[in-house]
């Protein structure tokens, strides 16, 4: 059974469909550099940008977070910039690490969203002293016995 069987299974037709849904990466980009007030890089052409599957889009978004310079723990307006500036370096490589490499105007959007997001919420579910917690003690030991 493949993964898209198996979500399937999960989260019915409807959901997976519009995981399959067509993203306009020139729309997209189009609204990010307004919202941002942003110019549109030269190199950059809108009307050349695909339309990606809503499923693509967040997998480019997580590949480009993990291998960003800034900031990896959180998705953010700048991870989004950083795939639709260099779609065309992601083109040539298929390599995350280049689309993550530093952009000053696109890593102070990262930044931002960054402590938006710490403002509103304590913590990032990060557990950093795990074995000191009784609950994160009692949740090991319980799901070691899983079989």
């Amino acid at each position: 059974m493949t993964f898209s069987d198996k979500l399937l299974n999960l989260v019915g037709r409807s959901a997976l469909r519009a995981l399959n849904k067509p993203i306009a990466l020139s729309v997209l980009a189009q609204r990010l550099f307004d919202t941002e007030g942003l110019t549109v890089p030269t190199w950059l052409r809108l009307q050349e940008l695909p339309d990606v599957p809503a499923r693509e889009l967040l997998q480019h978004l997580h590949g480009v977070a993990e291998n960003d310079s800034k900031v990896q723990d959180i998705t953010t307006t700048g991870h989004l910039a950083k795939l639709i500036v260099r779609w065309d370096v992601w083109l040539k490589s298929q390599n995350y690490e280049l689309l993550g490499m530093p952009n000053r105007k696109i890593d102070e959007l990262s930044e931002r969203d960054r402590i938006e997001f710490l403002k509103k919420s304590t913590s990032l579910n990060r557990l950093t002293r795990k074995g000191e917690l009784p609950l994160a003690r009692d949740t090991l030991s319980r799901e070691k016995r899983w079989s």
